[in-house]
């Protein structure tokens, strides 16, 4: 089985009267990503993405989504940063189709669906005035 991917860049970015701290807070648990939150980005990229697949027609492959908290700092403004990396595994054939589904349009609505799971989260925890949120799929390439 051949696997295609695509890394995802979830920023929050501090914009107003907070520190990166309250952003940790809000997104760790005992030094690890939050599991609800975790669970919330797992099922928005992987649904979003079965979604495209299907519109598509492509059916016969398989999804896994890793998740992890970026620990160094992020260069830039001050941010904390979620890495997601999103694997397709199934037939090569298949994934040259795969390749062809996944076009920027496509990424855009993983990246909103992400956001959206995020952005809730933050609402949440009080931080949706003071942080801002950046979420960008690359392209999908061979692993």
């Amino acid at each position: 089985m051949a696997v295609l991917g695509s890394d995802i860049m979830i920023d929050m970015h501090v914009t107003a009267d907070t520190d990166v701290d309250s952003i940790r807070g809000a997104v760790l648990e005992n030094s690890r990503l939050n599991p609800a939150l975790a669970g919330d980005l797992r099922r928005a990229i992987e649904e979003t993405t079965t979604d495209v697949l299907h519109n598509h027609g492509i059916t016969d492959c398989s999804l896994t989504v890793d998740l992890q908290f970026r620990d160094e700092r992020v260069p830039g403004a001050p941010r904390e940063r979620i890495d997601a990396r999103l694997d397709v595994e199934g037939e090569e054939s298949l994934l040259a189709s795969v390749d062809g589904a996944v076009d920027a349009p496509e990424r855009a609505r993983i990246a909103e669906a992400t956001e959206a799971f995020l952005k809730e989260h933050l609402a949440d925890e009080g931080l949706n005035d003071v942080v801002e949120t950046t979420v960008i799929v690359t392209p999908v390439q061979f692993r």
